[in-house]
């Protein structure tokens, strides 16, 4: 914290503020997008940032015609930086970047292999962040993907120094799962906490609603551990392979993990991975994304552009609800679970956890005394189902595999 009045008013009026395109009414839509170049990862990139002009552009347009509004840019060298965010504005979008492999000096103070140095930050803040930090592009700073529990102390240390030196500059990293969010947030008192989630396994056959159901309980984690705190929860989810360890996930199975993000109060929702990457010069073990190596996709990523232009109809709505601590409810292969807006009013969300076959929801709200249902709402279509003449709801409807429904119960 800043001591002196004086101090604070200099740093504030010296400092730029940084452009945030994203206001808290907007629902975030992003993917992960390796930004590690030459060696460091095999050369996806072109070391050259001249080289790697052309393939910028080429995949942050075809980025943004699948209706993407973020790109995660982990590992960008500094001379890289500017060149991504120029690309970035160019196609509308809106980037999170780190300051380097593996976050650079910060994530390796973060890690703990470095002490934390006061200096050290101020020096990447200097020659790294500060040239790139009124760019309309940017909207955070990664400073470590994926921080251990024990490292969550350096983390604020040093997000804190940084909001010393500018009060403007939002930070942000991503969990290695969901179950160490509300430590994350209680320890580091920040208001945005992201987790990621790769649930499919080379064992997990397709269709197994054990993997979804688990994937939701980790989703819930975050987002209850974010309402409790002030917070917001974004969901990072999994649509890549790994060589002996994941398998693709199918088109369905991602769009229900997409599906459980919203119904259990997530804030946003983030595709891992956009491109593939082979981890060894003999090409035997790959990471591969949502395109291939040629950049050729398939129909994970065509459902991933009808899935976020799906959920940028629900944002306005989802940005103002909270998740209920009540457990969700089930019936069938359908989980059911409860929200409110500010006002109070419920929400049920439905998912169908069958990611293989439609099924119907059976779903019903039953009036509680002096406040009968009046109607029930669809979202986003506002198409209404009447009440029953008893002031309680019950109504059907028809989930697609791995989909689901949003309604807003009115009520007198």
């Amino acid at each position: 914290m800043k001591s002196l009045a004086l101090f604070t008013l200099a740093l504030i009026v010296s400092v730029p503020v940084l452009a945030q395109a994203k206001s808290a009414e907007d629902f975030a839509l992003g993917i992960w997008y390796e930004g590690g170049v030459g060696a460091a990862r095999q050369y996806t990139i072109p070391e050259d940032p001249k080289e790697a002009a052309p393939l910028y552009d080429r995949t942050f347009k075809d980025i943004a015609a699948h209706n993407i509004k973020i790109i995660v840019v982990p590992n960008s060298p500094p001379d890289h930086q500017k060149l991504v965010l120029d690309t970035a504005q160019k196609y509308g979008l809106k980037v999170i970047i780190e300051t380097g492999l593996d976050g650079g000096d910060i994530g390796a103070m973060i890690r703990g292999s470095k002490p934390v140095d006061p200096a050290v930050v101020q020096k990447v803040y200097d020659d790294i962040i500060k040239p790139i930090v009124d760019h309309p592009a940017l909207l955070r700073i990664q400073l470590l993907d994926e921080p251990p529990p024990d490292a969550f102390g350096r983390y604020k240390q040093i997000a804190d120094q940084l909001k010393q030196i500018n009060p403007n500059l939002p930070v942000f990293c991503c969990l290695p799962g969901a179950a160490t969010a509300p430590e994350f947030v209680k320890q580091t008192g920040q208001k945005l906490v992201a987790f990621d989630a790769y649930t499919i396994t080379v064992k997990t056959p397709k269709g197994d609603i054990k993997a979804m159901e688990n994937y939701a309980a980790n989703a819930r984690i975050s987002a209850l551990a974010a309402k409790h705190a002030g917070a917001k929860s974004w969901a990072v989810i999994q649509c890549h392979s790994i060589t002996g360890v994941h398998r693709y996930p199918t088109p369905a199975e991602i769009r229900c993990e997409a599906y459980l993000s919203l119904a259990t109060g997530n804030k946003g929702v983030f595709w891992f991975l956009y491109q593939s990457q082979y981890f060894d010069k003999e090409k035997k073990n790959w990471m591969r994304g949502l395109v291939d190596e040629h950049y050729k996709s398939d129909a994970r990523w065509a459902d991933v552009a009808k899935v976020a232009a799906d959920i940028e109809k629900l944002g306005p709505t989802l940005m103002n609800l909270e998740p209920s601590d009540d457990e969700p409810t089930r019936d069938g292969d359908i989980a059911i679970y409860r929200l409110a807006d500010s006002k109070g009013t419920p929400y049920l969300f439905a998912v169908n956890l069958n990611t293989l076959t439609t099924k119907q929801a059976h779903l019903t709200y039953d009036a509680t005394a002096g406040h009968p249902v009046t109607k029930v709402v669809a979202i986003p279509s506002n198409a209404e189902i009447p009440a029953g003449s008893d002031g309680n709801a019950k109504w059907d409807d028809a989930v697609p595999g791995g989909s689901g429904s949003l309604f807003r119960v009115e009520m007198k």
